[in-house]
């Protein structure tokens, strides 16, 4: 069992609102490598999001571990502190990285959400002004990787997911098939139908395209 393959369905079936299966699947990603801090602080943020503050934590501190230079590893780990009320501890933690790389507003957002939680309301302004829009993003590489020629693909790649979020599942599947007919089985086709088969609930066709597009991705690193 490959851990990309848990990954790929916890990332699904947290897009179809199954937090708790979602969670399930990416302990056993981490179970299978206990050695990827990105996935470590990734699955940190999910069981924030799921309420869960002590895995939150433990795998927060996971990830520091095993790369203590890696930013968004101490981003999980403040997301934490300032859920548990700690705001001396997430300053700290916070405080350095703002100092080391001023233009970071990711982190900037994060040290005035401290601030705020100090009760130094100023200072929080100041940085939260600075930081605008900006928020630390909890995305594992690989996902983005594969998603990122959606991002820049035609309106049709993304009707697919329109349309399976309108419960229109078997229109987003033929479209989905016509993409592939028309452009190959390329990794952001084949995630369009992950997120289509997690939302019909059909997570055995969500492993199956999970396989498809791990087994892609390594038949492209052996020929290179």
């Amino acid at each position: 069992e490959s851990p990309r393959r848990r990954l790929v369905l916890a990332v699904a079936l947290e897009n179809a609102g199954e937090i708790d299966a979602a969670l399930d699947s990416a302990r056993r990603a981490v179970e299978l490598d206990r050695g990827d801090a990105s996935l470590a602080w990734w699955v940190s943020g999910l069981a924030l999001n799921a309420g869960e503050l002590e895995e939150a934590e433990a795998q927060a501190v996971s990830a520091l571990q095993l790369d203590p230079g890696d930013t968004t590893g101490v981003h999980a780990l403040v997301m934490v502190q300032l859920a548990e009320g700690d705001a001396a501890a997430a300053l700290a933690s916070i405080e350095p990285l703002v100092r080391a790389d001023p233009s970071d507003q990711a982190s900037r957002f994060l040290f005035g959400r401290a601030l705020q939680a100090a009760g130094r309301t100023d200072e929080a302004t100041r940085q939260l002004m600075v930081a605008g829009a900006s928020r630390p993003v909890f995305v594992h590489p690989w996902i983005v990787e594969i998603r990122e020629g959606r991002v820049d693909r035609n309106q049709r790649i993304q009707d697919v997911a329109r349309l399976a979020s309108q419960g229109r599942l078997d229109e987003a599947l033929a479209l989905s098939d016509e993409l592939e007919s028309i452009y190959g089985p390329e990794r952001e086709i084949r995630f369009s139908r992950v997120v289509v088969n997690a939302i019909a609930g059909r997570h055995e066709e969500v492993l199956r395209e999970a396989d498809a597009i791990i087994d892609r991705k390594s038949t492209r690193l052996n020929s290179s």
